[in-house]
């Protein structure tokens, strides 16, 4: 199933209909914004920054998206697979090893010297 939108697409007959139902109507005098105090508190929070897009906090998502692969990896290997052999399992093993030491020594800078 494809879930890609198709936008609608306007000739410019059917703009310069749509621009005059508008400029006829004139919605923008009787737009009045929040009335409710709860409205007004909510709306005042439109332009909030609060930072899960920043450069630090995209670096701590990759670090934890990391150490997951790394746990799924160690978990994997420890149930043992009866199709896997030693010399696999043992090289698993030795991968898991250097990741969780790459990730340490990330982890580690991350919060020593925060990215930004």
């Amino acid at each position: 199933m494809n879930c890609v939108r198709k936008l609608r697409s306007w000739t410019p007959e059917q703009r310069e209909i749509q621009s005059r139902k508008l400029r006829e109507r004139k919605i923008w005098l009787v737009s009045t914004g929040p009335k409710t105090l709860a409205g007004k508190e909510k709306s005042s929070k439109n332009s909030y920054k609060h930072g899960l897009r920043c450069r630090e906090h995209k670096a701590f998502l990759a670090l934890m998206r990391r150490f997951s692969e790394w746990r799924k990896l160690y978990v994997f290997i420890n149930k043992k697979p009866q199709t896997l052999t030693n010399e696999l399992i043992d090289y698993m093993k030795l991968e898991s090893q250097k990741m969780l030491m790459e990730l340490e020594f990330q982890v580690a800078k991350y919060f020593l010297h925060p990215p930004g």
